[in-house]
């Protein structure tokens, strides 16, 4: 079964691919309109659709040979400089000062735009990085001053990896940015829990820089049952492990002076061999609280604790991050797996390392931590936690401090 798109949708929009297959119970693939010919035939401004040209942001015209006129009324954001297709957006001469990176988001047809709120707030990512770099100053609509470029495509899973290399496909085919820097400087977020791993493997795709939760910098055996294919997730120097979107009730700052009663924590279920040691500690100590389940509010517990154990799930874990953004010192458990935000925030300043080998040592070495050291870890993991959170209008929250990530790793591969 082939399914054909009338138009592209250029904002929002759903996922018609995955949406078609839920229909009609068949594969899909994407429509053989969405590979141009010649980009040159739209002036490279372009993707030539159906016989006409659908033109990038600022340009129209038959071939999109003309600058789109700057307009101030019906932007998102309020009235503006300038506003392109609803967004606004500042003229090169009026964004001299403007803080780095600037990011070009593609304007893809409508089967690839797939970004959407997901109903739980977790695996937001590529939607809220999307729409809160449109509403940004790092946005930008002119290719030529672009540090980075977007592809707003997302996948959960190998099978809709398919969308993001016939996205990738597409940008090379109808945009010059791409060949130009092999991929270099193509931005792609997969919230999926082996985040790049399977996408890392494929050919053409070894320059692309990944945005994912997942840190893995080996291929592990230890996740080989679950996804036999993948390699490695992240390159440091290329890639960037980012926080996922939080649950709301992690989203609100913990009461400073709530009493942390328990040394240790940790709740989970077994899904890989490192949790399982986890849940297999035993301990006198009434203040170490290790269990599988029963807890009712992830949050309270974290706010009650000194110690937060941060191991991998089936693939990417949030406990570090969700132990970072309340307040309590995140205890990583987990060989060859990057901490979110690698080399741009020092973990070591505000959190313990243990490495799996030791974890049958592992409630004996946080009892070890002396009160002096404890103060300064958690007096520095408060001074880091807003950076976990995907909080608009926090000037250090998850998306800011991903623009920082993004610049200090520019021109790096």
């Amino acid at each position: 079964m082939r399914y054909g798109f009338a138009r592209p949708l250029l904002l929002g929009g759903h996922n018609l691919i995955e949406e078609a297959v839920a229909d009609s119970g068949e594969p899909v693939e994407p429509s053989a309109d969405f590979t141009a010919s010649d980009p040159a035939s739209c002036s490279y401004h372009g993707w030539r659709w159906r016989g006409s040209c659908s033109c990038f942001m600022d340009w129209e015209g038959h071939i999109c040979e003309q600058p789109r006129q700057w307009a101030s009324v019906g932007c998102l954001g309020g009235p503006c400089a300038a506003c392109s297709l609803g967004i606004c957006h500042d003229p090169p001469v009026q964004r001299r000062g403007v803080e780095r990176p600037f990011i070009y988001t593609y304007a893809l047809p409508a089967g690839f735009n797939q970004l959407r709120p997901r109903v739980a707030m977790g695996r937001n990512t590529p939607y809220e990085f999307w729409r809160r770099l449109a509403l940004s100053k790092h946005a930008t609509s002119y290719p030529e001053e672009a540090d980075y470029f977007f592809v707003p495509v997302s996948a959960m899973g190998v099978i809709s990896h398919g969308v993001i290399i016939t996205a990738l496909r597409h940008v090379a085919q109808t945009a010059p940015h791409f060949n130009h820097s092999g991929g270099r400087d193509h931005l792609v977020i997969s919230p999926w829990d082996f985040g790049a791993s399977w996408l890392s493997n494929y050919p053409g795709l070894e320059h692309v820089r990944f945005m994912s939760h997942w840190g893995l910098t080996i291929q592990d055996k230890l996740y080989a049952n679950d996804c036999p294919l993948c390699g490695p997730s992240y390159v440091a120097g290329k890639d960037f492990v980012v926080p996922d979107t939080l649950e709301t009730q992690f989203a609100t700052p913990p009461a400073s002076k709530q009493p942390r009663s328990t040394l240790l924590f940790f709740s989970g279920r077994p899904t890989t061999r490192v949790r399982e040691q986890l849940l297999a500690l035993r301990s006198n100590r009434s203040d170490v609280k290790i269990v599988q389940s029963g807890v009712s509010n992830l949050a309270v517990e974290m706010d009650a604790a000194r110690f937060c154990v941060g191991p991998p799930g089936a693939g990417f874990g949030t406990r570090a991050t969700l132990a970072a953004a309340r307040g309590c010192i995140p205890v990583l458990v987990g060989d060859h797996i990057a901490p979110v935000f690698d080399g741009l925030l020092d973990w070591s300043a505000f959190s313990v390392n243990v490495s799996e080998a030791n974890i049958s040592r592992l409630v004996d070495i946080v009892a070890a931590v002396t009160p002096a050291q404890e103060g300064r870890l958690r007096e520095r993991v408060q001074a880091v936690s807003r950076h976990f959170v995907w909080r608009e209008g926090d000037a250090e929250d998850a998306f800011e401090t991903s623009c920082r990530y993004l610049l200090k790793f520019t021109n790096t591969t």
